[in-house]
């Protein structure tokens, strides 16, 4: 609109000079010298309006000094009666300048100020122009004001609209700018992800080769375990096996991954028989989150049903105190059982060969000392008492020996009988009766007289409780403590016998009790106090009592003594028949 008014004035302003400088000029050159200089002052007017809307861009000004300029001539022209020709134009043309450069109660204003001037100066009598022409002209003006007028109106409510939708595309503009611009920072933003996630997809990558080639060292090692492994989640079901595995059970990774070990492994005892899952290894392991190491030998089943001793230890895999699985090695160890019962073999061939000997020995010393060849002297007798002494004791041994190899081979004749026990132990107890009287040991028993009779090799059973009170007098110093006691006890609907045998001896030191029931062991301070041992005794006990069903432990203390525990079920029906 300002753009608009301007042209206009430059226009009015450039017309208004041209004008009214030729007619000033043609005015002074006939003769009519007021108008002329009227005229040309006008004109000069308008030339200073245009120099100043050009310096300084006041439309307002402008528009104003315009309008005084024709409102000026106007009047003179009416005046001096010469409001014909141009005059005639600047008279229709002011109203429609005055409307457009004004607003509509300023151009009302001026166009009064016209139309006053002119009736004041007709008022006055300076009638010109007939009444006819007078009406026309004002009838033209008036419809002309009116035109204007309304044109003015759609006009300013076109400008209203116009800036209006100018307002709204300049706000939609703004909101488009602030999206634009959060689009931006959006599409930085996005931009910065993508990178991210770009740097995280080459990490993650690197990781994923670092786990690759992990994973493929940890198989490499796996594969070349000279011992089968197996791992397998909470359920005891497998998740990986090793090459050995499957080479010594004769199953293919295929067949038994996802499955139950206890499934698809058949585990026996050492009497052939099926080890019920809940006994089994993996089951324990899983159940009380602790290590497993089973001392005794159990046998895996091939798919050839072929069966085969093992050594087995597992391990759970443990998260917050949590099972979530397990991990076991075992190995096939048929060799070694070879090798134990070639060594077992020997020592029963070897000890039977020696009892022969051994015997003739025994004889010959019991000769010598009945003097059936002669009395011997002190010295004489002394070295064959020695000689006596050591037979004993070889033949002693030679008989634990032949004893462990017969059970270990399986070949010991056993003849299970009725067998008094609180008998076997009272002529036990008799029969130590003498060390003890010379040791002065306090020594106690509490035997049940009600108790059932024990169905049992006799042997066997006497070597169990023997060599137990034989230990503990042998171990419990001069003045010291024995206490020996033996009943019936029921556990969870079944009977066993309970034999304790307690002393106050040298003890077992704590870093050897996991020995004593091995084959030859000896704790140090038992062989510093009697170098006699043989080593073979707990360990044929323990060898017995597992035979027999039943179950030994021990709690010890250095120097304070041991105390020993035997559980033996009744293993028979027979009525509890009273002693």
């Amino acid at each position: 609109m300002k753009t608009s008014k301007k042209l206009i004035l430059y226009l009015f302003s450039g017309v208004g000079f041209t004008s009214l400088v030729i007619f000033g000029i043609v005015n002074v050159i006939t003769g009519d010298t007021l108008s002329g200089f009227i005229e040309l002052g006008a004109g000069l007017l308008a030339i200073l309006n245009l120099v100043l809307l050009y310096a300084t861009k006041n439309e307002e000004l402008a528009g104003s000094i315009i309008l005084f300029i024709m409102l000026a001539l106007l009047v003179f022209l009416s005046i001096d009666g010469g409001i014909g020709g141009t005059g005639f134009f600047w008279f229709f043309v002011f109203p429609p300048l005055a409307f457009y450069l004004k607003e509509l109660k300023k151009a009302i204003t001026w166009s009064a100020l016209l139309i006053g001037s002119i009736f004041t100066i007709y008022s006055l009598g300076y009638i010109f122009y007939p009444p006819v022409v007078l009406t026309q002209l004002f009838a033209s003006f008036l419809a002309l004001s009116f035109m204007v007028y309304f044109y003015a109106l759609t006009n300013k409510r076109s400008t209203a609209q116009i800036t209006e939708q100018a307002e709204s595309l300049s706000t939609l503009n703004n909101e488009l700018s602030k999206k634009l611009s959060a689009q931006e920072k959006l599409d930085g933003i996005i931009s910065e992800k993508n990178k991210e996630l770009e740097d995280t997809k080459r990490a993650v990558l690197n990781v994923l080769e670092d786990l690759q080639e992990e994973k493929s060292r940890d198989e490499a090692i796996l594969a070349s375990i000279g011992d089968a492994l197996f791992v397998t989640d909470a359920d005891g079901a497998l998740t990986m096996v090793n090459d050995v595995f499957e080479s010594l059970l004769g199953l293919s990774e295929k067949e038994i991954i996802g499955k139950r070990m206890v499934d698809v492994v058949v585990m026996l005892d050492t009497e052939g028989q099926t080890v019920l899952p809940q006994d089994r290894p993996i089951s324990i392991a899983l159940a009380s989150t602790t290590d497993v190491s089973p001392k005794e030998t159990f046998y895996f089943k091939r798919s050839n049903d072929e069966t085969f001793p093992i050594s087995i230890s597992l391990a759970p895999i443990l998260i917050s105190g949590q099972a979530i699985g397990a991990v076991g090695i075992f190995r096939d160890i048929s060799e070694e059982h070879a090798v134990d019962r070639a060594k077992t073999e020997f020592v029963s061939l070897a000890s039977h060969q020696l009892r022969t000997p051994l015997s003739a020995i025994k004889w010959y010393v019991e000769l010598l000392l009945s003097g059936d060849f002669g009395v011997l002297d002190k010295t004489q007798r002394e070295y064959v008492l020695e000689i006596q002494r050591g037979s004993e004791r070889m033949i002693e041994l030679v008989s634990s020996l032949l004893d462990v190899s017969r059970l270990e081979l399986g070949t010991f004749s056993e003849d299970p009988t009725k067998i008094n026990v609180a008998s076997v132990v009272e002529d036990i107890i008799k029969e130590h009766a003498p060390v003890i009287k010379e040791k002065e040991i306090a020594f106690t028993k509490e035997l049940s007289n009600d108790l059932p009779y024990l169905v049992a090799d006799k042997k066997l059973t006497r070597i169990v409780f023997e060599n137990l009170i034989s230990n503990a007098v042998k171990y419990t110093p001069k003045k010291g403590t024995v206490s020996v006691s033996l009943a019936l006890e029921e556990k969870s609907g079944v009977k066993e016998f309970s034999y304790v045998v307690q002393d106050s001896g040298i003890g077992i030191p704590t870093d050897q009790q996991d020995k004593v029931f091995q084959k030859l062991f000896r704790a140090d301070n038992a062989r510093e106090g009697d170098t006699d041992g043989t080593g073979l005794g707990l360990y044929l006990v323990k060898l017995i009592i597992e035979k027999m069903g039943g179950t030994i432990r021990f709690e010890s203390s250095e120097g304070k003594g041991t105390t020993f525990f035997v559980r033996l079920p009744l293993r028979s029906s027979m009525s509890e028949t009273n002693i």
